[in-house]
């Protein structure tokens, strides 16, 4: 196995975890309120006090459309890095020489690095338009650029180790 088989198969495990704990963690914002903080994620939105914790459902109809939207983009996100670390697995394990994976694994790498991007993105700039006093993104939200990253360190690898004939 070479260096860049390698370091694509750690990056793809590194894309895989850091991204299903963000996909599933309800910490994407976290709003500290003094007496009460709410927390949510793409499934989930929570209200803590003191004494009590309710937690409600994100997957509503009568939730607005981006949130719908930005729903759809994590799971295709999430989709493509599973099918990219089945791929790499295949790759690293079985069928070493094949060309036609590689591009497959490079294609699943950027295109998971892409639908979790816009993920974020959609996110980040609807979250921003709400109206707290102290409002903060979690670390679930930032996990999600170590696997944007990491997703595009794989495609870059493998790109590079075809062109050096690894």
């Amino acid at each position: 196995m070479g260096l860049y088989k390698v370091t694509g198969f750690v990056a793809t495990v590194i894309t895989f975890v850091s991204y299903t704990v963000s996909f599933s963690a309800p910490f994407w914002y976290y709003i500290d309120q003094g007496t009460r903080e709410i927390y949510g994620g793409l499934w989930q939105s929570c209200l803590s006090n003191f004494i009590t914790k309710t937690c409600s459902n994100n997957v509503l109809t009568s939730n607005p459309g981006w949130l719908h939207v930005y729903q759809t983009f994590g799971c295709l996100a999430l989709i493509c890095v599973i099918s990219c670390l089945i791929l790499m697995i295949l790759y690293m394990f079985i069928w070493k020489q094949d060309e036609r994976l590689r591009k497959a694994i490079i294609s699943a790498a950027f295109a998971s690095a892409g639908m979790i991007f816009l993920c974020v993105t959609i996110f980040a700039a609807k979250f921003r338009d709400r109206d707290y006093q102290k409002e903060d993104l979690s670390f679930s939200f930032y996990l999600t650029f170590v696997a944007i990253l990491t997703s595009l360190w794989t495609g870059v690898i493998l790109i590079v180790g075809n062109i050096k004939g690894d």
